[in-house]
């Protein structure tokens, strides 16, 4: 799973180029692939060893994307004890189709689990956990007497076409 010419972020699960010493986002010191391995290894041995893909377990698929992308989330659920199976998608036979892609799947009694541990992770990356939840359904009103802009949930008087926050503009 680990490769041993390779670093690894701990926390983010970031693969490095070996020489790099700390993590750029966690500011973290890098373990090698080895202790990578052994880390996981450990979470294994306290989960039981059920924390393994077996031959006669049903998979469930949760995501389809690039290897790169699909390397990421095995090793996001890597970290959280939870085993990942990685299969190439041949729906795409011909070419055309933007280059090969990867299934990620979770044995089906990890399935919550994973998905749980996929969106913590979306929304840890992406800064979503920390805008308010009240502005995903926000729509501009211009005759409202306040409106809350849904892109950073901004309350202003809708007195003008954007938001004087974050400069959304907002068609009439």
């Amino acid at each position: 799973m680990y490769e041993n010419d390779l670093k690894y972020c701990p926390l983010c699960r970031d693969e490095y180029r070996a020489e790099i010493l700390q993590c750029a986002a966690c500011g973290v010191e890098l373990l090698s692939g080895d202790e990578m391995q052994r880390k996981n290894g450990d979470l294994e041995g306290q989960q039981g060893a059920t924390a393994r893909i077996e031959e006669g377990d049903t998979l469930v698929a949760l995501r389809k994307g690039s290897l790169l992308d699909m390397k990421g989330l095995r090793n996001v659920l890597a970290g959280a004890g939870i085993p990942v199976e990685l299969i190439q998608d041949d729906s795409c036979r011909g070419g055309g189709c933007g280059g090969p892609e990867l299934v990620l799947q979770v044995r089906s009694q990890d399935g919550q689990k994973a998905l749980a541990v996929l969106q913590e992770e979306y929304e840890r990356t992406t800064g979503l956990a920390d805008m308010k939840a009240t502005q995903a359904e926000a729509v501009y009103d211009p005759e409202a007497a306040v409106a809350v802009c849904p892109a950073c949930a901004h309350e202003f008087t809708p007195n003008r076409p954007d938001c004087p926050d974050c400069g959304l503009h907002f068609l009439s």
